[in-house]
């Protein structure tokens, strides 16, 4: 494959017809109330048409900073996570930077993962999840996902999917409702006030923990097949665990959703194909990577400013993995 050359700032400049000062505005996302947004969009596709490259190496010992965000996460074991390593890859990319990726495989893995991101001298961090040498190191951070004092969020409105999930099942008729997925996690949580909110049972042994993947929700269900008396529909922390369950469930001989209602979580390109096609909750990952750069880009700006939290809302996809059901049809 042929490798094109890069064109630097001026020559970036002279085809746009416009300053190099109005270039650098544009690509560090500085643009908006200062430069017209046609001429926004003409830099942007001059700089990709003709693989604009800053040289980060002079802009660097200028600005004595290294343009290097570095992005801790869990392995990325699922297309949510991939997706949204993509698109935050590509937007830092926007705003000339690097992404530096750090991965941990267990809990006790997150300290580790962090420590060789603060060995590159980073400018800033997107976490996955919070350790307390975030603090110590005194790294501009945005964590991603968690509320945690002193540091700027975006997070999945979890609260507002959760209160959905339950009244769309009700108004299917559902009115025992189980769980797939990590215990810890919020949306486990948020799902149980939310039942007995609406005055419905909650029973210890429908909320059955599943790891966060495919075979997670697969190797889970047998604990839901063996119950005396099982929900009529599953809420699955995402769309691999829902996935791997339908996969079980259709092979010991349940129907779905004639037998059992699912509902998973990202609408991920997994969630049209499963048979029948899942019923999810589209999260809005291109927003989501935007959030994370954007109110990263204000801090290392602006060190100042107050905490930000921000809460993207998630949107029920209704396909076919749920079916309203009647008195009779409840055991």
């Amino acid at each position: 494959m042929e490798c094109l050359m890069g064109i630097g700032m001026k020559e970036l400049a002279s085809l746009a017809g416009v300053s190099q000062t109005t270039v650098s505005l544009v690509l560090n996302g500085k643009a908006d109330g200062r430069i017209a947004r046609v001429k926004q969009e003409k830099v942007r596709e001059l700089a990709k048409q003709y693989n604009y490259r800053p040289n980060l190496s002079a802009k660097s010992l200028r600005q004595q900073k290294q343009y290097t965000i570095g992005v801790s996460m869990p392995m990325p074991v699922n297309t949510g996570y991939s997706d949204m390593l993509s698109l935050v890859q590509e937007k830092l990319a926007e705003r000339g930077y690097m992404a530096l990726f750090s991965f941990w495989k267990t809990v006790e893995g997150i300290e580790k993962a962090f420590e060789s991101i603060f060995l590159h001298n980073v400018d800033g961090i997107i976490a996955w999840d919070y350790h307390e040498c975030l603090a110590r190191e005194k790294i501009p951070a945005v964590i991603y996902g968690a509320e945690i004092p002193g540091f700027d969020a975006v997070m999945q409105d979890y609260a507002f999917s959760s209160k959905t999930t339950v009244k769309y099942l009700l108004e299917l008729g559902h009115v025992e409702i189980g769980y797939l997925g990590p215990l810890e996690d919020p949306r486990a949580e948020f799902l149980r006030q939310n039942l007995e909110e609406a005055r419905l049972p909650v029973r210890e042994e429908w909320f059955i923990p599943a790891k966060g993947t495919l075979p997670g929700g697969n190797d889970a269900m047998p604990e839901f097949l063996s119950l005396k008396k099982r929900p009529t529909a599953l809420v699955a922390q995402n769309d691999s665990i829902a996935a791997g369950a339908m996969f079980c469930a259709i092979r010991s001989g349940i129907r779905i959703p004639e037998d059992l209602s699912v509902i998973g979580f990202n609408n991920t390109v997994t969630a049209a194909f499963t048979l029948p096609p899942l019923t999810t909750f589209n999260t809005h990952t291109n927003d989501l990577a935007d959030a994370l750069v954007d109110l990263l880009m204000k801090r290392l700006e602006t060190p100042d400013m107050p905490v930000q939290v921000s809460k993207i809302r998630p949107e029920l996809v209704i396909r076919e993995s749920c079916k309203s059901i009647t008195e009779k049809e409840i055991k």
